[in-house]
Order: structure tokens, then C-alpha cells, then sequence
């Protein structure tokens, strides 16, 4: 099943009010209120094309593919690549680096996100 996998893009944005950052960014309290809350049953192909751009991602990074249980788990399957794992929070993360160590480790994130500018 194809679900909407949202919130781990907010997450990982650091999006922590889902629901505002949707409507300052242009989308009505009804769309926002059911993106948020990943209430879906179906996705506009303008609201992917929009969430793409403000999340700068691509459609791929808006689903996420649940087998269902009765399936097997097959790496060959054309839509494995969309089987998500838990994302950890980037913030959380840093606490577990040693104080001597952020520094080192900020110029190493700094590197990363340049990378992919």
C-alpha cells in the first residue's frame, strides 16, 4: 500500500508545526489540515509539485510503500525503493556528539549541505 510519508519530511526539515508552515506557504486549513495530519486518500498532482518545491525534494520522498503482510518481501519489486525505515532527527543527533567534538562535527554537516546545493 502507498501511504503518504509527510511528517519524516517535516521532521527531517525541521518543520515542527506542520499545519502553520503549510498555510503560510499557500495551502487553504482544509489541505493543510489533512497533509498534516497525513489524512489522504488522495494527492493532487499540483499539491506534489508544490510540497517538492517548498520541501525540495521529489515525489518519490512524499510516499512511502507498506508490503501488505501476506506479500513477500521482494528487493526486485519496483517499489521497495519507497519502503521507509525511521528517520532520525538530525537536532537529536547532535546531543549525542561530545561538546569537543561539534565544531568537527558542524564543519562536516556544513560540508554535506553544500554537497548538495
Amino acid at each position: 500500500m502507498l501511504k503518504p510519508n509527510l511528517n519524516r519530511l517535516f521532521k527531517t526539515r525541521g518543520i515542527n508545526k506542520p499545519y502553520s508552515y503549510l498555510l503560510n506557504n499557500g495551502f487553504t486549513r482544509n489541505e493543510a489540515l489533512r497533509l498534516s495530519n497525513e489524512n489522504l486518500k488522495t494527492l493532487h498532482l499540483n499539491h506534489v509539485e508544490k510540497l517538492c518545491f517548498l520541501l525540495n525534494c521529489t515525489p518519490n520522498d512524499l510516499l512511502q510503500y507498506i508490503p501488505a503482510k501476506s506479500q513477500k518481501e521482494n528487493s526486485s519489486n519496483v517499489l521497495s525503493a519507497l519502503i521507509r525505515t525511521e528517520t532520525p532527527d538530525p537536532l537529536k543527533l547532535s546531543h549525542d556528539v561530545p561538546a569537543e567534538k561539534i565544531e568537527s562535527f558542524s564543519q562536516e554537516l556544513k560540508l554535506l549541505v553544500d554537497k548538495f546545493k
